[in-house]
């Protein structure tokens, strides 16, 4: 069951990112050519702002799912209930305070900003149509769909969730274009969207009542440990993540942050992809860990050795196609100059050096070890906030980007070293020596991409190229840990032969 479910959860997430990547550029490069770059910038400063009205989930989310793995690998149908019940409660209560949150939000956001973008096209009302239309769709989402998500998976059926989203991301994609081809302003684009995810909720209301009937609505709601712990990781990891664009916009304009936004939806799609291959699998470690230690030990070191082979060679693949990319992604865009030879590889490096902790992150995660890295997560928070807001006056994007480097140098080596240290008691060393060969092996990669930018005519021969860097990095990355790290790599062709 467990590699069943494994299995289609890493079949459907690429599907799903597939989707998305296309449906994503796709949709961000009408907006550019029809709305212009400042519309572009406030759509991606719109998704970054409600990335922290996740706030509002307090912690819930993570520690529930934490909570469900012991009950979920027992089928002890009670106790999931009893969490669900505990959940439910928990976002029904908050469901008013995000439709609040999200009315103040394009109230003040419309006022403050809006008279000083409405020479470049963006005028109030706009703004505060989009922020409306976006944040009702999360709304609904917060309300209905979170507590499900959360159980299925705990259950491993991370595929359900991820064919929902896909479902949403081709229908919304779909009438948004409609919407901008039909002459729509953007504001209504937006709005269609929202309908995109009302039929997203009909479709969980329906799989919810036929495959989950057993929940009991009654059931006496359980004590949730650690929502304290979670909301702090939680505010310190979204500050981490999502300040750039928002710093951005504030100090530098619209136009500079979707310049960034360009150059960040390439690194989020491959990021998101290799995410997804680690969501896919943490229901495997989390009723793993609670059941056999020993056996958790392997487990997480096929993955480290798995995670880090694909995620080096994804991003070495989007180093070397990143500018030929961008430029034909913004060909005839010119209220803006997009190229930069040296933001690929920044963002580049800032992915990677995310990559290199996931596994020990989700040793952290599922151990439950919150409280006792909540500290180490405001300090990474605390790090990249003041360097950005020191550099970004002078450097820009540059700027932004460095303060992020700096943060990950302190806190990637901090998981490392705490989730082989103080969670499964052994040395980090044969970690660090799996992320330095394929750190070395990075380099001439990218050297290759500085100094040789590709110049493509149609995306048809951007896609030829793209397979074959495809075929180079991957044999390149295999040969490079096959030589290394022999016994792992033959554990993982094992492990993917066996039925």
């Amino acid at each position: 069951m467990y590699r069943n479910r494994a299995l289609k959860n890493i079949i459907f997430s690429v599907l799903s990112q597939v989707a998305a990547i296309v449906a994503g550029l796709f949709f961000s490069r009408l907006v550019l050519s029809w709305y212009g770059s400042a519309t572009n910038g406030l759509l991606n400063t719109v998704n970054q702002v409600f990335a922290y009205f996740i706030l509002l989930e307090a912690g819930i989310g993570l520690a529930s799912l934490q909570a469900l793995y012991l009950p979920v690998s027992k089928d002890d149908r009670q106790e999931i209930s009893s969490i669900v019940a505990a959940t439910k409660r928990y976002y029904d209560r908050m469901g008013l305070v995000y439709l609040a949150a999200v009315l103040v939000f394009a109230a003040v956001y419309s006022l403050w900003i809006g008279s000083v973008y409405a020479e470049e096209g963006v005028e109030a009302y706009k703004m505060a149509g989009v922020i409306i239309f976006t944040g009702l769709g999360n709304v609904v989402n917060f309300v209905y769909q979170g507590k499900y998500k959360i159980l299925m998976q705990a259950e491993g059926k991370n595929y359900v969730v991820t064919n929902a989203q896909t479902m949403l991301t081709i229908l919304a994609c779909i009438l948004k274009v409609i919407g901008i081809y039909s002459g729509f302003s953007i504001v209504w684009v937006m709005a269609l969207g929202f309908v995109a995810s009302l039929v997203q909720t009909a479709f969980y209301y329906w799989y919810i009542k036929r495959h989950y009937s057993w929940l009991d609505p009654a059931a006496e709601p359980a004590k949730i440990t650690q929502n304290r712990s979670v909301f702090q990781h939680q505010v310190s990891q979204l500050i981490f993540q999502n300040t750039d664009v928002i710093i951005l916009n504030v100090l530098c304009g619209l136009r500079v942050a979707s310049v960034y936004a360009v150059y960040k939806v390439v690194v989020s799609a491959v990021g998101t992809f290799t995410y997804q291959f680690s969501e896919s699998l943490l229901f495997i470690f989390g009723q793993g860990y609670a059941k056999d230690k020993a056996k958790y030990c392997e487990d997480i070191d096929r993955f480290d050795q798995a995670y880090t082979m694909l995620s080096f060679c994804m991003f070495s693949i989007a180093c070397v196609l990143y500018l030929p990319f961008v430029e034909l992604y913004t060909n005839n865009v010119t209220d803006i100059e997009y190229l930069d030879r040296w933001l690929p590889l920044m963002f580049v490096g800032v992915e990677l050096l995310s990559s290199l902790r996931r596994a020990m992150q989700n040793t952290i995660t599922v151990s439950g070890h919150f409280k006792q890295t909540v500290p180490r997560s405001i300090a990474e928070a605390v790090i990249n906030l003041g360097v950005t807001l020191a550099l970004v006056p002078r450097f820009g994007i540059y700027g932004a980007l460095i303060g992020t480097i700096v943060a990950l140098l302190y806190r990637s080596n901090d998981i490392i070293i705490y989730g082989n240290r103080r969670i499964l008691e052994r040395s980090a060393m044969p970690a660090y020596r799996l992320y330095i060969v394929n750190l070395l092996a990075f380099v001439p990669v990218a050297i290759v991409s500085l100094t040789n930018w590709l110049h493509f005519s149609n995306y048809l021969h951007f896609m030829l190229w793209g397979v074959i860097a495809t075929v180079c990095c991957g044999a390149w990355y295999f040969a490079i840990n096959l030589i290394f790290f022999r016994e792992r790599v033959k554990s993982l062709l094992a492990l993917i032969r066996r039925r």
